[in-house]
């Protein structure tokens, strides 16, 4: 029977292709809670290498990383543009999508 990867491992993998790394993020900022958002972002930088690799491609200073990302972490927006330039990613501002508003059920007389 032939093995089969860890899930950390096939999450690894996949996270090295910008366009999933970029759905992965994207699923960490709709949980709205920063410390996802940095365990994301720090599984992502493992997948491109580590934190001094992701330091070199950033241009950020690999202890300011660390400490940014840590669970205590409140990285600035310039510091996150530079992080996910690292990853060949940027921010981007979209759309909320907004669910159909419920259709208003009438009830009709008719008049007799």
């Amino acid at each position: 029977m032939k093995p089969t990867a860890s899930y950390d491992h096939d999450l690894i993998e996949r996270l090295k292709d910008p366009e999933y790394a970029a759905e992965f993020l994207n699923a960490c900022l709709l949980e709205d809670h920063l410390p996802t958002l940095l365990l994301g972002l720090r599984t992502v930088a493992q997948a491109n290498g580590g934190l001094s690799r992701v330091s070199r491609a950033s241009g950020l200073n690999r202890v300011h990383l660390y400490r940014m990302l840590n669970k205590q972490g409140n990285p600035q927006i310039t510091s996150l543009q530079h992080l996910l330039g690292g990853f060949g990613l940027h921010l981007a501002i979209t759309p909320v999508k907004r669910r159909p508003k419920r259709m208003m059920r009438h009830s009709h007389r008719i008049a007799a």
